[in-house]
Order: C-alpha cells, then structure tokens, then sequence
C-alpha cells in the first residue's frame, strides 16, 4: 500500500489527469531511508515504472567526479535519482538538483537515519584526529524532518507531504517566442546596444536555471550575424557545451523579439565566426587581433590574473559567472575579482565602466522554488548578513570560543555564509569539511543575535606528529592536515618543531558592513589571549599575499616566515606563512625562520651565512641527495653555493660538508650552470637544456647525480 502511494505521489504531475489542471508543482524532494535490501528495491521499482515522455536519471558518484562532471549535469531531468548509502557530497547534490526540471523531483537514497551519521566517508581528516560521525549529516537530517513538505519513504513507510506546501497555481508565462522572462530579453538589449557602440565590458552573473548559456547563445548568435568573429573560453569545453547547442536552433519566427535574428539553415560561417580555445591560448592575448569579442564563461573557475590578463588585452569583452554552484566560485567572483575589474577599468579608460548585469528569475522552474530555498539554505548556507542597518548599541558585540557542534543551525548558516568571503572558491564540500572537522575550534563576534565575523582555528602538531615528524622535516611524508606545524619543521629542518603545539587560523571574516572597524583585529586578540591561557606555542596562519592581508596581519603582530613560490590557481595570489610565538621555544624558531628568510632574498654566499642558517642548509642538502626533498626546496641552498662558487676566494667554514665542496667543484666546472642557481627562482627549463635532458624527473635526477 505505501510503495503505490508513494509512486502515485511521484508520478502524479505527470498523469493525465494533473496534465489536463491548470495547477503547478514546485519542484520536490523525496528522501528514501532505510536497509540496503530495501533502499535498492525501491530504487528498481522507480526505475521500471517511469511513465512515458518522463526523463529520469540514477547519477553514480563515479560518473560525476572530475572532468567528468560537466557531461553528467549537461542534460535536464524530470526525476534524478543521487545514492548517498556510501558517499555523501553536498556538492554533488547541489549540482544534480540544478539539473531538474519545473514540476520534478530530487530523490535522496541514504541509509538509516539512526545510522547514516555514523555510516560515511569524512571527506578530509587530519593526521592523528579521528571522526566518529558527522555533524553535518546530524543536522541536514534535523532539517529534512523539520521541512513539511519533503516525502519520505523510510523501511516501507511512506509519508506524504500535503500538496498546498508545494503548490503553485499562479504561473505567469513571459510571452516571448525567443526569450524566457523579461529580463533575459533586457540583458540581451543592453548587450547588443554595448557592442554596437563599441564599449562592451560587462559582466553577467546568475545562480543556475536562470537561463545564461541561452542568453550567451543568442548574443553570440547576433554578433555572427553582424559579421564579428567571436573567442569564447572557459575553463572546460564542456562548460560551453550548451552555449555551442543553442547557437543553431534559432529560427526566423523568433525575430520579432530579436535584434535581426538569424534564419534556421544559415551555416554560422555566413555570419562571422565562433570559435572556443583554452583560457591559456595565447591568442586571447595578441595584440593584432583578428577577433571582435571575447566571451569568458564561468570566470570565477578561472584564476583571477588569468581573468585579469584576459580583460586587459581585449578591447570587447563580456565575463558570465554562476553565483551560486556546486563549484562555490561566485561569492568569490563577487568579493575579489569585481572590485580589481572596477578599480583597473576606472584607471584605463576614460568614462567606460564595467556594467553589470545579472539574472534572477528562474526559468527551469518556477520562482520561490522550496526544492531551490533549501538547496541554497543547507548546502550553499546562503544566509543574508547583517548590514549597517543593524546599530551596535552601548554593549559592545560579544566574543566566544566555540565549536560548531553547540551551535543552533540558524548561527551556524551565519558563520559559513560569513566565512565564505575569506576564500575565492568555497564549495559545498569545503564547508561539510569545516562543519565535520575534529580539530577545529571557532571564534566568533555576535551581537543581538547576529553573528559579525568568526574565525576558524585548526589545531596542529601536538604528539600526534611525533612518530612521524623526522620524515615530516626531511620530507619524505606530508600527511594530512598540520599545514603550518609541517611547513615550519621542512623549513627549518627539525623534526622537534612538528610536535610543537600551533593554532593555526584557517579563515576568518567580517561581514562586509562592519569591516574596517577593528572587528576582525578583536578576533585576533582573543584567539591570541585564548592560546596563551592553554599553553598553545605559537598561532599561525597561511593566507594569500595583498597589501591589505598583509597590513592586517602585522597590525596584529605576525612575523612573515615564509612565502610561497607559486601563485594559488584560483586567486592569483603567492601565500605566505606568518606566525605569532607565544612560548620561549616559538620566539626562537621564529628568529631562525626570519634569519632564514632572510639569506633566501638576499644575495649572499655560503661562507657568509650565520651558522644556525648554514647548518639548516646543510641539512636540506643531505636530504635532497637522498632523494626526499624537492630540489624547489634546496634552491636556496644551492643559489648560496653558487654564489660561493663564483667568488674569487672561497670562505673556509667548518660547516663546509664534503657534499659542498664537491657542489663547488661542480659549480666552478660549470660556471654555466653555477649562473642559473644564482637566480632567485628555479628555472628548470633551462637547466634541463643544460644538462641535455627532457621532463622534471630526468632534471633532478641528472643534477644529482652530477653533484653526488
């Protein structure tokens, strides 16, 4: 009797009958629980009894990893089917939800409630910590059986949600025979009227099922008719992949709503030219252009000096980005990318701004779609932040070290949204991540019930690296987590300063209307005073490089210890590693990491260097010759003993190993290849061309074993 009820329930927007009413359905949300006998003799009835006409998908977690992905979500469905029983990724769901239709159904297989908590795969736990159950999966199970309008189907028993708490029976149609609502049709117009006039530097953002490849599709439908030749990119051609199949179904009985849309048959090459090329093509930097525009889809999944590089050498461009995807890119794109694309537009042009426009109604399905409102509340956390319109009174907003297990959801939305802002990419995954981590603790600033800014704190080294921390500081073992407390022991070569007790800061913000008023500085302090009081040794944190972070974090008494060598791939930005001691043995290893530091910038030779340097250095260099240490990390060293090398007198030191007197042997044999380490970045280019060999591996392994 429940499994009929419950095919009938699913099935019913798609019978005869409800087809012939004039009453809608927002799109739905069916939660099947229970045994693996039972969850997979439901999932095969579903599947025998499709109705006609009805498109239904079962997504594997396999067929959506990876490149993989965008393929798997490029198609609309009217039920998607998402087995959870063993693997659990928010981002996941997020991205099939985005895929059903208006009047369809999401269907979540998990096991147990009682068990599922307890029954998953944590997506990262550091070295040493162990994870007994989820806190996420604890709350997203409070929040479905919260929500009256989800179907559930638990061990045969089926419960019906009443059908007013997703009914909708107000539907307007845009009346447009090419554009699906008003405002699609007044981006477009805006768009046209920008290039004709030469000035297009816009940007378009919209949360997914809203219609932006199709808005691509005609814009770039018009500029082929005009005769322009158009570059899109993207960070996959799959990403694209809509916009290059809705470029030829337009038809000349859409040109009523169009500007002089293109008749069906027209081959595109009639028009001008279209053509799509990797955002590392250099062609999209030429300066003797032999294209009109370029068209950057999802640039919030490219690196911002890429993005940056892109607009700069194009006179025509037009960014589009999804605000809210399973990629978590678009607050990024919102908070960083947009304001540097403003402030550099504004110094190079004369009166031309970056326009923006967005798209917000829904076209996949209806607007207050409740399948989409709690999609966006329980995985993306979309929550509004508090503006200036909330006064802070004579009470000063309060500060408390927590974690998130005692935090009701409603605080916890506020924290994740807030976080959010402090990372370029933030997914669904990253923030179950947080929310689950065991070595997390969280600081955050509340007042009348809203939460300001919060910090996330990792807690690192400890005798949990102790059985590992000799191979940690040779670098022969990286294991998970710990990412300051390793770092500080690879760069100083002491296994004794993985096991050093470090608070590491992983993330913190402001709401956005209470920056710049000493808030984030008092988050600080206190995470400062906490560690003190716990006898923690230094507080850390690793953020990417700007002028402001940086203005930040030595207001706040952080001493950079290190920087890094390579630029994020999503922000652009180098990182660096900065600490504040609060133990005698921390102060001291931050002087030696500052000494250190120190030698890497400067140009100074072997012999010169203080002898707590020097013998860290030859310690790197063992390490390197025994094949554990990357030569990136012994560059330093070696540039030190180029520079010794090529000296007219060599400095005798008693730190002088047999393996640098024979690197200087090699060095004076080879002054060419003595020059190339005098540099202050690896260029292994070049020295592969010096020593007559091809790829990374084969480079490293000849140097070695020339040195050796």
């Amino acid at each position: 009797m429940a499994l009929e009820q419950y095919t009938r329930w699913l099935f019913e927007p798609y019978s005869s009958k409800r087809i012939a009413q004039t009453a809608f359905y927002h799109r739905r949300l069916l939660v099947i629980s229970g045994s693996n006998t039972f969850c997979d003799n439901t999932i095969k009835t579903v599947t025998d009894c499709v109705p006609s006409g009805v498109c239904l998908k079962l997504f594997s977690y396999d067929e959506l990893s990876g490149k993989k992905r965008q393929r798997a979500l490029g198609s609309e469905n009217d039920i998607a089917i998402i087995d959870c029983r063993e693997k659990f990724s928010p981002s996941i769901i997020t991205a099939v939800a985005g895929t059903i239709r208006a009047e369809g159904c999401l269907i979540i297989v998990c096991p147990d409630f009682s068990k599922w908590p307890f029954h998953f795969t944590p997506l990262s736990t550091s070295h040493g910590f162990s994870q007994q159950k989820s806190r996420y999966i604890l709350r997203l199970i409070e929040l479905i059986k919260q929500n009256k309008w989800i179907a559930m189907y638990e061990n045969g028993a089926f419960t019906r949600p009443k059908t007013k708490t997703y009914h909708r029976d107000d539907v307007t149609k845009f009346c447009s025979t090419m554009f699906k609502s008003a405002e699609q049709k007044h981006v477009f117009e805006q768009l046209v009227k920008e290039e004709h006039a030469n000035t297009l530097q816009a940007t378009l953002t919209a949360p997914r099922g809203r219609g932006k490849s199709t808005l691509l599709a005609l814009f770039t439908q018009h500029l082929l008719q005009q005769g322009k030749h158009v570059l899109i990119t993207s960070s996959l051609r799959e990403n694209v992949s809509k916009v290059f199949e809705h470029l030829y179904p337009v038809n000349q009985t859409q040109a009523s709503d169009a500007i002089s849309a293109p008749t069906k048959g027209d081959h595109l090459d009639n028009f001008g030219a279209v053509k799509w090329v990797a955002p590392d093509n250099p062609i999209l930097l030429k300066t003797n252009k032999e294209f009109d525009i370029v068209i950057v889809d999802e640039a919030a999944s490219l690196p911002i000096n890429v993005v940056n590089n892109i607009v700069q050498a194009n006179k025509q461009w037009l960014l589009s980005t999804t605000v809210q995807g399973y990629e978590g890119s678009g607050k990024g794109f919102v908070q960083k990318l947009l304001p540097r694309l403003l402030e550099q537009t504004d110094c190079q042009s004369a009166g031309n701004t970056v326009k923006q426009y967005s798209l917000l109604t829904p076209i996949r399905w209806f607007p207050d779609d409740v399948l989409e409102h709690f999609i966006n509340s329980v995985f993306l956390m979309e929550k509004a932040l508090p503006t200036s319109a909330t006064t802070i009174n004579n009470n000063a907003p309060a500060l408390r070290q927590t974690g998130f297990e005692e935090l009701e959801n409603n605080a916890i939305e506020q924290v994740m949204s807030i976080l959010s802002l402090a990372h370029y990419q933030t997914t669904p995954d990253d923030l179950m991540r947080i929310i689950d981590s065991p070595d997390v603790i969280l600081q955050i600033v509340e007042h009348n019930n809203m939460i300001l800014g919060a910090a996330v704190i990792n807690i690192e080294g400890t005798e949990r690296l102790q059985n590992l921390a000799e191979k940690i500081a040779s670098g022969e073992r990286r294991p998970k987590g710990h990412l300051s407390a390793q770092r500080i022991a690879l760069l100083t070569a002491n296994a004794r300063h993985a096991s050093y007790r470090y608070w590491r800061i992983n993330r913190i913000a402001v709401s956005p209307d209470f920056q710049g008023v000493g808030i984030g500085c008092r988050i600080v302090d206190e995470i400062k005073k906490c560690a003190s009081e716990q006898g923690i040794d230094a507080v850390t944190t690793s953020y990417g490089k700007t002028k402001s972070l940086n203005s930040f974090w030595s207001k706040n008494d952080f001493s950079i210890v290190d920087n890094g060598r390579k630029p994020n791939k999503a922000s652009g930005e180098t990182s660096a590693l900065a600490i504040y001691p609060i133990s005698q043995r921390a102060v001291d290893v931050t002087q030696q990491l500052a000494s250190l530091l120190s030698s890497n910038l400067t140009h100074v030779r072997f012999g010169e260097l203080c002898r707590d340097v020097a013998y860290i250095h030859t310690q790197k260099l063992s390490q390197f010759l025994r094949g554990t240490r990357t030569i990136d990390d012994v560059w330093p060293t070696l540039k030190a003993i180029s520079i010794e090398a090529l000296a007219s007198k060599n400095s005798r030191l008693t730190l002088y190993t047999d393996e640098i007197e024979k690197i200087i042997s090699v060095f004076k044999s080879h002054p060419e290849i003595a020059a190339l380490f005098t540099q202050q970045e690896p260029d292994m280019q070049v020295l592969a061309k010096l020593l007559d060999v091809q790829g990374y591996k084969q480079t490293v392994t000849k140097f070695r074993d020339l040195i050796t």
